[in-house]
């Protein structure tokens, strides 16, 4: 398939917008001090909110283009994203005074769409048999490993057990939110690729 000739170029141009954002974020970090571009709901986490606020998007697009019972498995994936925007946004929330968006929404809908998909299991275990065959499920998965890596490198005790000698902090935002926006960009290349693989075979 044509599409598929052209993998090593777009893991490249991946590889290459990866790279770009961190060099991006330690220039900044540099010309404008660690807060303001780390702190919450800063630069970097407006970033990592627009990402997956675009990666839920495609998401419910797939899951629209899909019909039948396999849609269930697309939108389970658009609610885990609008779930982790939510996450991400917690400060703007919490400055809402919303404690009920913040702490019960993401909770309420996970479980509407694991409800959706239990109810619909077979055909669900059947389109991500199909899914995982596809290349583009490799891009996605790889984009959730480096988040739930970042998440790990981000507790604080990690970096405390290190030293009290330096800003652990900030130190932690740097590994943790750089991390994550790099997984949320395979995740996010993912779904745009299985979108155009969608569109090609039709």
């Amino acid at each position: 398939m044509g599409y598929q000739r052209w993998l090593p170029v777009r893991v490249a141009v991946y590889m290459l917008v990866c790279a770009l954002m961190l060099l991006a974020v330690v220039h900044g970090v540099q010309a404008y001090g660690p807060r303001r571009i780390l702190r919450e709901n800063g630069v970097l986490e407006c970033i990592q909110i627009s990402l997956l606020a675009i990666t839920a998007g495609m998401l419910f697009l797939r899951a629209r283009r899909a019909g039948g019972p396999g849609r269930a498995f697309w939108l389970l994936l658009a609610t885990l994203a609008l779930v982790g925007c939510m996450r991400e946004m917690d400060v703007v929330l919490e400055d809402l005074g919303s404690r009920f968006l913040r702490k019960r929404v993401p909770y309420i809908l996970c479980a509407l769409a694991l409800s959706y998909c239990i109810a619909r299991r077979q055909a669900v275990i059947d389109e991500i048999r199909s899914f995982m065959t596809r290349p583009v499920a490799t891009l996605m998965v790889i984009g959730a490993m480096v988040v739930l890596w970042g998440e790990f490198l981000g507790h604080r005790q990690l970096w405390k057990s290190f030293g009290r000698w330096y800003d652990s902090g900030m130190a932690k935002r740097l590994v943790e939110e750089g991390l994550e926006a790099c997984g949320y960009v395979l995740i996010l290349a993912g779904c745009v690729e299985e979108n155009i693989l969608d569109w090609w075979k039709r």
